[in-house]
């Protein structure tokens, strides 16, 4: 992909810069990365992430950035 896709996180969800979640895309899941965090007013209806597929960052900084311009 070539650009970045925005989620809500659920509460009972525990997401840092570089964790390896489980969202929804289109009619099926699909992980990604997580490469920003927002807790500003979320403009718009957006779907939710639905799993954290591994607890610790898989991909710890500058590694978003560098997926993200490689992307």
């Amino acid at each position: 992909m070539d650009r970045v896709f925005d989620y809500l996180v659920p509460d009972e969800l525990r997401v840092e810069i570089g964790s390896l979640v489980r969202m929804p895309f289109g009619h099926r899941r699909v992980r990604g990365i997580v490469v920003r965090l927002s807790a500003g007013p979320v403009e718009g209806e957006l779907a939710a992430i639905a799993a954290v597929v591994a607890p610790a960052p898989v991909a710890p900084p500058p590694m978003p950035e560098v997926l993200t311009w490689l992307a």
